[in-house]
């Protein structure tokens, strides 16, 4: 799994950037702008409310690294990862007081295009605006 961060408006990361998670240095990489982010988010969703979003948290897998230890089943590995991933930021969300809602309608297309993933080996599987 790998983790991505649009920021709308979190205090301390520059507004309207994305970051990536770096797991083995424990910290946000910078990654790229984009202009009106609250818009951005509401393309993505198809819904109003997420322009009030301080952030969305883009789950992706990256297919290969899973498949080269579980096979065919890495597939479904990965799956069930995110799901994994997806409850602990919400449990997380809920013990800081913080609002998080799951996303599953979201432009796959866009967002890949965004985060410049190819869609087959790299591809995003869940939102969660916060």
């Amino acid at each position: 799994m790998e983790c991505y961060i649009l920021n709308n408006n979190i205090d301390g990361l520059e507004d309207n950037f994305s970051y990536h998670y770096d797991v083995k240095r424990i910290s946000l990489e910078k990654l790229f702008p984009k202009q009106n982010m609250s818009k951005f988010f509401i393309e993505l969703t198809g819904q109003e409310w997420t322009k009030n979003a301080s952030c969305i948290v883009v789950v992706t897998a990256v297919f290969g690294r899973t498949k080269i230890k579980y096979g065919d089943r890495g597939y479904r590995y990965c799956l069930l990862d995110c799901g994994h991933l997806a409850q602990n930021i919400l449990l997380t969300c809920t013990h800081l007081n913080l609002k998080a809602c799951p996303i599953g309608g979201f432009s796959d297309k866009q967002i890949n295009d965004f985060l410049d993933l190819d869609g087959v080996n790299e591809a995003v599987l869940h939102l969660i605006a916060i």
